[in-house]
């Protein structure tokens, strides 16, 4: 086992923190360490996913993954599994792009806004170097992979300056790379 398994190959200096965001779930490590931290969403101390879903109330985002509004409001839809639709074909991309693209602001504004302090310590959002990368479904295509990339980078988890995204594995890759590396 080796002794030190960095999240990815590229050069990266001392500091720098990566999130690897595994679908709806999230962990982080700091660059040269071993120990991997999972973000943890709603009541449950062991809830690390969280759904891939929207609730819209007159077009108007009101809620999002495990983040849901009053549950007896009947002027609620929900918008969920739209994952499910991103590997069917460009009209279906262009028609799940503004959703994705809205779910991954909501969880880039989590990650920056309630994680941040517990993943950089006293470093600003601003100032930290970030690489997040991202694991994608097996199945996906080249153009779904970009369309994916695309999505995230719309929604800001290549900014600012200083932070970086990749997709760098498909996810039971992922799953293969934490087990050596971190069990």
């Amino acid at each position: 086992m080796p002794a030190v398994c960095p999240l990815s190959s590229s050069p990266a200096p001392p500091g720098r923190r990566y999130a690897n965001v595994i679908g709806t779930g999230v962990a982080w490590s700091k660059r040269g360490t071993r120990q991997v931290k999972f973000l943890r969403w709603g009541e449950a101390p062991d809830m690390v996913k969280t759904p891939t879903r929207l609730f819209y109330r007159d077009q108007e985002v009101v809620g999002w993954g495990l983040k849901a509004p009053d549950h007896q409001s009947t002027d609620v839809s929900v918008r969920d599994w739209f994952k499910l639709d991103l590997d069917q074909g460009l009209e279906r991309l262009d028609n799940v792009r503004p959703l994705y693209v809205k779910f991954m602001e909501k969880l880039h504004a989590e990650i920056s806004g309630r994680y941040a302090s517990e993943m950089l310590g006293e470093t600003a959002w601003g100032e930290a170097r970030v690489h997040f990368l991202f694991s994608v479904p097996a199945t996906w295509d080249a153009l779904t992979v970009e369309a994916f990339r695309d999505f995230a980078s719309a929604a800001g988890f290549d900014s600012p300056s200083g932070h970086t995204l990749d997709i760098g594995l498909t996810e039971p890759q992922a799953v293969v790379a934490f087990q050596l590396c971190y069990n």
